[in-house]
């Protein structure tokens, strides 16, 4: 996988059913190699995926090449910048793509995006790992400035580290609560399990407020 967390499940079949109940079209903000993007093909026509790395970009171009027919768009971009004049009924950021913004304000940048593509009875699916039970280093409003790190494979040998930044709970309501949006469902894992105060993940399905 180009991209890792440690004891990361597999997410497909979650954000396949989804997209199911809620409808399409989808918009996936950080689609990586295109791996989801492709495997919701069949949960709805129309599929965005949006990705700044160029590493990974090239790889999901090579499965569009594969897969001609497929009813997927590719689009280089950064998260907190992309507008596009449409909006969706489903926007997923998988892989903990807000954790790996650098910054308090670059993820409220990416919340924004969310805001301005997602159609008002829409769904916006996230997964946010490494939550901590309090800020190990305080920030602006007392959100957490400590980084963990991810890798990024660039081919066999080459390793990227990639900060991801370390929310609290709380935090991540507030962020979302700033940005208009509400969690509506929180899950412990992609098997449906409720999330339970606490626990360092959070699967969540949120919408506008």
């Amino acid at each position: 996988m180009p991209l890792s967390l440690v004891g990361r499940d597999s997410s497909e079949h979650f954000y396949g059913a989804q997209v199911a109940r809620f409808g399409g079209p989808v918009l996936v903000l950080g689609s990586a190699d295109g791996s989801l993007a492709f495997s919701l093909v069949a949960k709805s026509r129309q599929i965005v995926g949006v990705e700044p790395s160029g590493f990974l970009m090239a790889e999901a171009e090579a499965k569009k090449a594969e897969q001609p027919a497929a009813q997927v768009e590719l689009i280089s971009s950064d998260l907190r910048s992309l507008r596009l004049d449409r909006r969706f009924k489903v926007v997923i950021a998988p892989k903990s793509a807000l954790s790996l913004q650098p910054g308090v304000e670059a993820l409220d940048a990416v919340l924004a995006t969310v805001t301005c593509h997602l159609e008002r009875d829409g769904a916006f699916l996230f997964e946010v790992a490494g939550l901590s039970g309090s800020s190990s280093i305080e920030g602006p409003h007392g959100r957490s400035l400590f980084t963990a790190h991810l890798r990024e494979r660039r081919g066999a040998a080459s390793i990227r580290r990639v900060r991801r930044q370390t929310l609290t709970a709380a935090e991540l309501e507030g962020a979302l609560a700033a940005s208009g949006l509400e969690a509506r469902e929180r899950y412990g894992d992609f098997d449906g399990r409720p999330w339970d105060e606490g626990e360092d993940r959070q699967i969540v399905v949120a919408g506008l407020a």
